[in-house]
């Protein structure tokens, strides 16, 4: 939570949607702490304990290496939803 408002910024779901400065720290922060691969893609589950700065289930730009759920209605649907944006670049 980087400006103290204890959510985590998300970015908009836009074509050209970007991470915002959390979520390049969460996913720093991971890189940081384990083995990593640059050919896998990653989801974030951050439940209820960090929500996101808007209504949102989940968040992953198209075509990208990592995404955020967050506490959502359907945990593997909406893991496969972000997938679908990160790894096929659907809209």
């Amino acid at each position: 939570d980087l400006d103290g408002n204890d959510t985590v910024g998300v970015g908009d779901s836009s074509l050209l949607a970007q991470y915002t400065e959390e979520e390049r720290a969460i996913f720093r922060y991971y890189k940081s702490q384990r083995a990593y691969d640059n050919k896998r893609y990653y989801i974030f589950v951050l439940g209820e304990t960090m929500p996101p700065s808007k209504a949102i289930e989940g968040f992953m730009p198209l075509g990208r290496q990592y995404g955020f759920v967050f506490n959502p209605s359907n945990l593997a649907k909406t893991i496969a939803h972000e997938l679908g944006h990160g790894v096929f670049g659907l809209q």
